[in-house]
């Protein structure tokens, strides 16, 4: 709610007013009677610039003011800005006996605070020597708009020692005063003084402010006072519907509106506006469409901020044509209304039509600000396009808002998100004001680019330079925390206040860091556990080998609450690893049941196709509902898939036309994963320096996946010069990852560089670490059957062992000679 202007109306053009009545005077027997009136005339009608202007003919003829006409020339120059006017008024009778008036005096205190010159309003207020009520509330609500709170509620407990009653505007000034203070129990001592001397029943502006000022504090008393008032103008219900909203109630606000309908009440512009954001909170297009159309009914379907509402209101809502039908029948648009379309694209995935609606803008010189860069920007991170968001960065120095806060912190996210990691650390050296968010984001693209050290080391600079971290400085962190090395410095955090995502990042931290008990325990124990929570502990378990507890944890969510796109996809996941066909068909069922509609999501499609396909159930993965094109398409799409399959077939050139028909042809920008795929199938053929010279080129950072598929053919092809430079930068972007090691002393010994086997082995045991044995598993009857090289727990062990001696003598005798030119050394002593 902005606090009312308590003392002027806005200034409007005198184009369509009436002319000043013709006076009976002749030119030169124009007096002070004569002006008077003709000011007073201009006043009635607002026209603050008539005001001036006869001022100054009448200043022209040598016709002092009447003391009457005075105020109304310094309330204009008020209302106007007219600083030097007004300052030039108050010098012209300084030595005058109009300077002694009371009303004048009132007036100028009133102008220069208006004007900002608070000091000069209280130096001549000082020196009044008699002061009326108005006075006092003149320099009080003065206070109060220029955000001296404290100066304007010691100044009202002055005045009540002069035995001075407080009028009801200067209530309203001081009730914004205490709410902008959180002085609570002042601002009761206020309500009750309202109350004692009548105010509330009878100035429905005083009850309006009381509404605003509970709402900073609870929307319940705030509705006790609605209800209480007599007298209800549109603006104490705009202000209660503005409560509700405020407080995140959007039910409410759209109800409070159905009952000023009821009751008679016409709404405003400002109700409509509000109850269309409401709306658009609620994700509820059809009872926006409703407001639309009273919009229609009362005539505010051209207000260009209802508009802007709408278009705004439509996007979120996913009606997407409706809103660029609202925005393309605007008979006037602001960049606001252009803005608030970019972002509807956005929200809905219409990422192409987005960034050509900025060059629509463009075209017809629309001036771009920083909230259209910013949704441009994030465009650009969302559909991965690093030359497009070049472009963008090249329009923003153009339109020299570079060096702007929220511009550079825009950059630095979007670059992020691309994984273009020097032209973010680019922008955030050029910053000139880091806050909070560019530091965290910053720290986020590092551990994103598994450089969790280097993210810990900007952590502790960020401590240096006195900037305080919040909660999601500690996330991202805590998302580089993976490995036992990591987890004291992952404790390190766990002392601070917790909240759902630092237990949730906490909780994450723990599993991947092998300490699954206090993980778990946490929680466990973490009172609100939302479906985030419960999707990233599922998630953490798949992610390390353990589908099973997954599997085990989604069973007893279901009995809290329900499974979202996410829940299902990590399960499916977790189906497709454990080969269990029943469950994976029986959440597929689900997702009929609950309209969880797949075209909807294609993350959800992409899963289901993978376990079908992993359960050896090729038909549903092929051909889900029948959608035999649409699920092939959606394999088109799986390039990285394709991509392997080649580099295990060693078709180089196969290869090479899929990975240059992704962006060709489909215009997608390869990832990461993509490029590591080419590394693998060049490496593979036994194509080193091309593999090399590859990584080299990358537009992105490789990842540990393409110097491990370049070191594994170097061991093939004997190439332990090449070798050795991939196993330097492996260790670097994974120095605690055992398998790195046992890659690498394997290469080593194929050569017999048997000192480097021997040194590896002791730097493992420095650092603590040890492979874990290999774990198979099947599903029986719905049942897990795990099991590892060795093991003797099963039940039917015995059974088992007599069944792969037989399969072992079937195998010789058929003709197999096992390779024993791999295991170059014993895994035993790894552990």
């Amino acid at each position: 709610m902005m606090f009312p202007n308590l003392f002027f109306l806005g200034i409007e053009s005198s184009m369509d007013l009436p002319r000043a009545p013709l006076v009976s005077h002749q030119v030169n027997t124009k007096d002070a009677k004569y002006w008077s009136s003709i000011i007073k005339f201009h006043a009635k009608h607002k026209n603050d610039r008539g005001i001036l202007k006869s001022f100054t003919e009448m200043e022209s003829s040598g016709v002092m003011p009447h003391p009457s006409t005075l105020p109304l020339v310094i309330k204009a120059c008020a209302r106007l800005q007219a600083v030097e006017e007004g300052k030039k008024i108050h010098s012209s009778i300084q030595n005058t006996r109009l300077i002694r008036d009371l009303r004048i005096r009132t007036s100028l205190v009133d102008f220069y605070c208006k004007c900002g010159f608070v000091g000069d309003a209280s130096d001549l207020f000082e020196k009044m020597g008699e002061k009326d009520i108005v006075s006092w509330k003149a320099m009080i609500c003065g206070y109060v708009e220029n955000s001296m709170y404290e100066d304007a509620i010691a100044l009202s407990f002055q005045m009540k020692k002069e035995k001075l009653k407080l009028n009801s505007t200067t209530m309203v000034g001081l009730l914004w005063a205490c709410s902008e203070l959180t002085e609570y129990e002042l601002g009761q001592e206020i309500h009750c003084y309202c109350l004692r001397n009548g105010y509330f029943d009878s100035n429905p502006h005083v009850g309006t402010s009381l509404i605003g000022f509970y709402a900073r504090f609870n929307t319940k008393i705030s509705r006790f006072v609605f209800d209480l008032m007599v007298v209800k103008s549109v603006v104490s219900w705009n202000a209660m519907i503005s409560c509700y909203y405020n407080a995140a109630e959007f039910s409410e606000a759209v109800n409070l509106l159905v009952q000023m309908l009821v009751s008679g009440i016409t709404p405003c512009s400002v109700t409509m506006l509000l109850s269309i954001q409401s709306c658009a909170s609620l994700e509820c297009p059809r009872l926006g469409q409703q407001v639309h159309q009273l919009t229609f009914k009362y005539g505010y379907c051209s207000d260009i901020y209802v508009e802007n509402a709408l278009v705004n209101m439509y996007g979120k809502t996913g009606k997407i044509e409706s809103s660029d039908n609202v925005f393309e029948n605007m008979q006037i648009r602001d960049v606001a209304s252009w803005n608030a379309m970019i972002f509807g694209y956005k929200f809905g995935g219409y990422y192409d039509k987005a960034l050509n609606l900025l060059t629509r803008m463009q075209d017809k010189k629309i001036k771009a600000d920083v909230v259209t860069f910013a949704t441009a920007l994030q465009v650009c991170g969302e559909c991965s396009s690093v030359e497009k968001a070049k472009a963008i960065h090249a329009c923003i120095i153009k339109h020299g808002l570079e060096l702007n806060d929220s511009i550079q912190n825009a950059l630095l996210s979007s670059y992020a998100n691309l994984n273009c990691l020097e032209l973010a650390r680019r922008v955030f050296s050029q910053t000139v004001k880091l806050d909070v968010v560019s530091w965290n984001t910053f720290i986020s693209a590092l551990v994103q680019n598994q450089l969790a050290a280097e993210a810990w080391q900007l952590y502790h600079l960020m401590r240096g330079y006195s900037i305080r971290p919040n909660s999601f400085t500690m996330v991202s962190l805590l998302a580089g925390c993976i490995g036992e090395s990591f987890l004291n410095i992952g404790r390190s955090i766990h002392g601070l206040d917790m909240n759902s995502s630092l237990c949730t990042a906490l909780t994450e931290m723990y599993i991947n860091c092998g300490d699954e008990t206090t993980g778990r325990f946490l929680f466990e124990n973490f009172p609100d556990r939302d479906l985030v929570s419960w999707n990233s502990i599922i998630a953490s378990y798949i992610q390390n080998g353990q589908p099973s507890k997954a599997l085990s944890l989604f069973h007893e969510m279901q009995s809290k609450m329900r499974p979202n796109f996410a829940t299902l996809v990590n399960i499916l996941s977790a189906c497709a690893s454990l080969a269990n066909l029943l469950l994976g068909r029986t959440l597929h069922g689900y997702t009929m049941r609950r309209e969880l509609a797949l075209e909807q999501d294609i993350t959800l499609e992409n899963a289901l196709i993978v376990m079908y396909s992993k359960c050896g159930s090729l038909q549903n993965g092929y051909g889900m509902h029948g959608r035999v094109k649409d699920a092939l398409n959606t394999f088109s799409q799986m390039q990285s898939a394709v991509l392997s399959a080649c580099s295990h077939s060693g078709m180089v050139e196969m290869g090479w036309k899929i990975f240059h028909s992704m962006s060709q042809d489909y215009g997608l920008d390869p990832e990461v994963v993509h490029y590591a795929s080419m590394v693998d199938l060049l490496a593979r053929a036994g194509q080193l320096g091309e593999a090399k010279n590859f990584i080299d080129s990358m537009p992105v950072e490789p990842d540990p996946c393409a110097w491990r598929a370049l070191l594994g053919a170097c061991r093939v092809y004997s190439n332990i010069e090449l070798a050795e430079t991939a196993s330097q930068k492996l260790l670097e972007l994974e120095p605690m990852s055992i398998g790195n090691y046992v890659l690498i002393s394997n290469m080593y010994a194929a050569v017999g560089k048997w000192d480097e086997v021997e040194r590896l082995r002791l730097e493992i045991k420095e650092k603590g670490l040890q492979k874990a044995p290999g774990l198979s598993w099947l599903v029986v009857k719905d049942e897990l059957h795990p099991f590892m090289a060795g093991d003797v727990s099963h039940p039917e062990a015995e059974k088992i062992y007599r069944k792969l001696i037989f399969l072992t003598s079937e195998m010789i005798e058929s003709g197999y000679v096992p390779d024993l030119s791999w295991p170059l050394f014993d895994l035993e002593d790894w552990k």
